[in-house]
């Protein structure tokens, strides 16, 4: 029940703060994927890639949620970041007896060093390739032996897009 509801807080707060602090004509899309590791004892590594996206752009994340769907009992951590080879960024991590986390970056933030009524980004930049593909990655790392199930999760990360 608790991890449904911190879910759905932090969706409810992704769109609360999307009604009230960004351009009417931006709009934030998802992507999904799921992952799958051996639970070995050493730390995994694994390649998700997020395609039919503007090529060549700088994007702005500005959210992403991890989830542990099959947790065989040993996982030590599990960190989502950017792989785009410049800005390799956590967004999102679990620990031990964690199954699920949600992160939502504010989207806007205020330069107190600059003129008054400056705004900066406070998302997470990401570059994609020319065939517009983002790169991500998944580390983490299960205590186990022979016959321990791999561990599985899903991951969402939310994309800003301001025309």
């Amino acid at each position: 029940m608790s991890r449904r509801l911190t879910f759905v807080s932090g969706l409810s707060a992704l769109c609360l703060w999307v009604a009230t602090t960004m351009p009417a004509k931006a709009i934030i899309i998802s992507r999904t994927a799921s992952f799958l590791y051996p639970c070995n004892g050493t730390n995994q590594t694994v390649a998700i890639s997020f395609g039919s996206l503007p090529g060549l752009a700088t994007l702005q994340i500005v959210g992403a949620s991890l989830s542990l769907f099959a947790n065989p009992g040993g996982v030590q951590f599990v960190t989502l970041s950017t792989n785009d080879g410049q800005n390799n960024i956590a967004l999102a991590q679990l620990g031990q007896n964690v199954n699920l986390t949600t992160t939502m970056f504010s989207g806007i933030a205020r330069d107190f060093s600059a003129a008054p009524g400056n705004t900066e980004s406070a998302t997470v930049p990401i570059l994609t390739t020319g065939g517009g593909v983002a790169a991500f990655s998944v580390i983490g790392n299960c205590t186990g032996g022979a016959g321990t199930p791999p561990v599985q999760g899903t991951v969402i990360v939310w994309f800003l897009f301001a025309p």
